[in-house]
């Protein structure tokens, strides 16, 4: 499904990231966001994005548990929760990460809509502690 490079059987580096979807694949990327959600939330999610669709769903959880994510089939992606950020050890440029772990996610899956079934990306900053937005 996935491939290093700009084709396959290609040398050149890939244009957009590391791993792209194969052309052949056709269907639109929707990130679904599930950042900090309630447990209610990330099963309407599954319900509205889960199993076959029209378009290709990519999953982007805090949870520490995403087994119900990885059971649709659907790719999972993985930021750390606000509790994590807030107990984890102090030296890390939490801000900075979570923005660049954000634009890779974008830059890997490069969707044509983010629908959010918990905080937007901004409010979770803010949620992690750090004050920062996009």
């Amino acid at each position: 499904m996935f491939w290093l490079g700009g084709k396959p059987g290609d040398n050149d580096p890939p244009s957009v990231g590391i791993m792209q979807q194969w052309p052949s694949e056709g269907r639109p990327v929707v990130l679904v966001t599930l950042l900090d959600a309630e447990p209610e939330r990330v099963l309407r999610a599954i319900r509205d994005h889960g199993g076959r669709r029209p378009w290709r769903t990519v999953f982007l959880t805090t949870s520490d548990d995403p087994r119900a994510l990885f059971a649709t089939g659907s790719p999972v992606e993985h930021l750390p929760g606000p509790a994590m950020v807030a107990t984890s050890l102090t030296g890390c440029d939490w801000p900075a990460y979570l923005r660049e772990r954000w634009r890779r996610v974008h830059q890997k899956w490069v969707p044509r809509w983010t629908v959010n079934y918990g905080p937007a990306f901004g409010e979770y900053l803010i949620r992690s502690g750090n004050g920062s937005r996009l």
